[in-house]
């Protein structure tokens, strides 16, 4: 039955895609699309992907820093590739690729709380930097060539996500909320039918806890989480070039963590549509032209699909590793 659902979920999500991507193909003119192509240097795009790669690392040092932080030990080298095992699942949805890194972090010890937690402070930083990004550029370069209209919209949703993630940090960081949760978990375990509550609330309150203990470690998630979208920044700037386009660095800084909050939405495989369809309207704004646009989100479409081969590679050396030491230890072979 799970499997049935994850083949819905992939069909729908790629019916999604496809739609999307047709309606923005039959709209651009494909003579100056295969022209744009054509004309792709690829030394700068080839420079844009070995940043793009070096990133992962990056996002591996943040994992393992907030790991250690609740008491995961975890070598770099493991973290590194239980990392890309997620970008091979999260073809499935990035809900799939979250479950899989989760049960790996969780490891014989079957440290869940500490995982989730880990993975949800990831998310928090990553995202809090990119907002950073997308706000400061937006202020300085977006809201020079936006319409009212448009200034409006985009400050409307950058208070509202900024909104939530003043409340998540303060729920992260605040000693005084993980006071209060625990006066309500001793409430709870005074009484006999809340009991099981109260011991599901104390393991999801630890891992906050171990991680309100080392002063050290925001600072250094934030200082990973800075590296790492730097690089993705960097890249985009990389693939623009690639592209003979110029356009405003500053500009850089705010549309493309944009499209990346954009493609978060959970209905098309690695926000294949969504992001094109984003970057047309965004990069328009500078005059930059649909074909080309276009084909910036479908170049870095080509890399989340390398990131995910890489991903399954991975996994098929560890499946083969698995086979090989069940053979030696007499276990089954399948």
């Amino acid at each position: 039955m799970k499997r049935f659902r994850s083949l819905l979920i992939l069909c729908f999500k790629l019916s999604v895609s496809g739609i999307i991507i047709y309606i923005i193909y039959s709209k651009v003119d494909t003579s100056a699309l295969y022209s744009a192509i054509r004309e792709i240097d690829t030394t700068y795009y080839l420079m844009a992907l070995l940043i793009l790669f070096s990133a992962t690392i990056a996002s591996a040092l943040l994992m393992r820093t907030i790991l250690e932080s609740v008491g995961l030990k975890k070598p770099l080298r493991q973290v590194f590739y239980i990392n890309f095992a997620g970008y091979f699942y999260s073809f499935l949805g990035e809900l799939t690729g979250g479950l899989v890194r989760w049960y790996r972090f969780s490891g014989p010890d079957k440290k869940g709380s500490q995982a989730i937690f880990a993975i949800i402070v990831e998310n928090l930083l990553m995202t809090s930097v990119a907002y950073i990004f997308l706000v400061c550029g937006f202020i300085i370069s977006g809201s020079a060539v936006a319409s009212p209209d448009e200034r409006h919209a985009i400050i409307t949703v950058a208070v509202s996500i900024g909104f939530i993630l003043v409340l998540m940090y303060m729920m992260l960081l605040s000693r005084t909320f993980t006071s209060s949760t625990r006066d309500l978990i001793d409430t709870l375990s005074a009484r006999p039918g809340l009991t099981i509550i109260a011991r599901t609330i104390k393991r999801l309150i630890a891992p906050l806890e171990s991680f309100q203990m080392d002063p050290g470690v925001l600072k250094a998630g934030l200082s990973f989480s800075l590296l790492y979208q730097a690089a993705g920044l960097s890249a985009a700037f990389l693939i623009l070039r690639s592209l003979h386009i110029t356009i405003p660095i500053i500009a850089v800084m705010w549309i493309f963590p944009a499209a990346f909050f954009i493609q978060k939405i959970p209905v098309t495989i690695y926000g294949l549509g969504i992001r094109e369809g984003m970057l047309i309207y965004l990069l328009g704004m500078y005059g930059v032209a649909k074909e080309q646009a276009l084909l910036i989100g479908l170049l870095i479409f080509g890399f989340v699909i390398l990131q995910a081969l890489a991903g399954g590679s991975v996994e098929l050396i560890r499946d083969i590793n698995n086979l090989r030491a069940a053979g030696h230890t007499g276990g089954p072979r399948c």
